[in-house]
């Protein structure tokens, strides 16, 4: 070959080459989708995140000769002002705000395109919306017709035709009746203490404590498996009915001469509730509901059929560190994420982790015998300290003191106190075997 047209072809080859390269290594990255973005593409609804700035909610549905209106009182608290005043259901508001936020919509079909809003069924619409966000700004949502699968509905948002599914149509398209909340009482997970005040006899009142309740008046014990089952059973009690017409003066006067219940939320008002003929009145609900007897057993129940069988004020899975003391040797043992680390510092390895779980478990779960036995006198063969906090302090658990019997089952009690109990476990071997020598 010609030694010109050689050196031609190497050029262009070389060229090529760097050409290629350029385009795979040496070419910018594509820039990063910014936060907003990368939001609204995992939220591809009407609104996107804006839903959860969603502060009113205004429906309108022409077939009917009602308008619904809700207003947002706090993160899960809404507020029916039409067509009655009352709580209204979180659940079914929570509804339209995922549909808006996460049900993606279509553009309209291409054969759609030109039909007017009459012929779609958006003038007159099926549900008008009108949404709020707390900044102020206001979208519109008007429902026209589905398609013919019925899976889809043609609707104009803020000017635009689109398709959207049925799940968000249904949010919108229900009875004024199912805006309203059934539960008798609003966020019971925020309920930090119970007072009861029966018109004869005495009341007591009951405190959450961790995630435990506690009986604190009266007496003071922690409940039992099936005390804080009827809590929980009270707490999350439904209506039978929502009645339309608020209670009459007599009505009022009827049930404040009856029981009384109180509960205390942090940093809100008391809700005091009054029970009389089978049906309460709450102060923060003007009408009367009917309810089942069952779902106020706690307000009947024998206090000493309350009370919690075990010895300490303690849940296994609450519990983040422990101290051991047996004879001289001591040791302290904290669980974060991975697990139960060791005095040194170190993760333990599985069969330790599994036997310190299976000690805090036991513990936790020692059920005093009814009457003790006197404590013995001399000094305690071992300690144990559990806590709820990583520093492993009894102020924030509890303190466990044993002594060892000939037959190796030792005696327990908490610290201080005078009585103490048999257990069936040898405590002092299997503490023992935890130290380091």
């Amino acid at each position: 070959m010609n030694p010109a047209r050689l050196f031609v072809l190497v050029l262009v080859l070389v060229l090529l080459v760097a050409g290629a390269g350029w385009l795979v290594f040496g070419r910018p990255p594509a820039p990063a989708a910014a936060n907003g973005e990368e939001a609204a593409s995992s939220s591809p609804g009407l609104l996107g995140p804006a839903a959860e700035e969603l502060a009113r909610l205004t429906i309108h549905l022409p077939d009917r000769p009602t308008i619904v209106r809700l207003r947002r009182q706090g993160p899960r608290l809404w507020r029916l002002e039409e067509p009655w005043l009352d709580r209204a259901d979180p659940a079914a508001v929570e509804a339209v705000i995922r549909a808006l936020r996460f049900d993606r919509p279509e553009p309209l079909r291409e054969d759609w395109r030109g039909r007017s809003d009459a012929d779609l069924g958006l003038e007159p619409p099926a549900v008008v919306a009108e949404l709020e966000l707390a900044g102020g700004r206001r979208h519109e949502l008007r429902v026209g017709t589905p398609d013919l699968t019925g899976s889809r509905y043609v609707v104009r948002f803020d000017g635009e035709r689109r398709l959207v599914g049925v799940a968000l149509v249904r949010t919108l398209d229900r009875p004024p009746q199912q805006w309203r909340d059934p539960a008798l009482f609003a966020d019971p997970g925020a309920v930090a203490a119970i007072e009861w005040f029966p018109r004869d006899g005495a009341g007591f009142r009951l405190e959450r404590s961790g995630m435990r309740w506690r009986l604190t008046a009266p007496e003071e014990f922690l409940l039992s498996p099936a005390g804080e089952g009827m809590v929980a059973r009270l707490l999350r009690a439904r209506a039978d009915s929502l009645p339309e017409e608020v209670a009459t003066e007599e009505e009022i006067q009827v049930f404040e001469a009856g029981d009384r219940l109180v509960l205390h939320r942090p940093g809100a008002p008391p809700v005091r509730v009054w029970l009389a003929g089978g049906g309460i009145l709450a102060s923060d609900r003007p009408y009367p509901l009917l309810v089942q007897a069952g779902d106020f057993r706690l307000l009947h129940t024998p206090l000493e059929d309350l009370r919690s069988p075990y010895l300490f004020d303690l849940v296994p899975g609450e519990i983040v560190s422990l101290e051991l003391t047996v004879g001289g040797r001591s040791g302290r043992f904290r669980r974060r994420a991975p697990g139960w680390f060791g005095p040194d510092g170190e993760l333990l390895p599985p069969a330790e982790q599994k036997h310190l779980d299976e000690l805090v478990a036991r513990v936790c779960t020692i059920r005093p015998q009814r009457p003790g036995v006197p404590a013995p006198a001399r000094e305690p063969d071992g300690r144990l300290v559990l806590s709820r906090s990583l520093q492993p302090k009894a102020a924030s658990g509890a303190e466990l003191w044993w002594w060892s019997r000939p037959d190796g089952m030792p005696w327990v009690a908490a610290a201080g106190t005078a009585e103490a109990t048999e257990v069936d476990f040898n405590l002092h071997l299997g503490a023992a075997a935890m130290l380091p020598d």
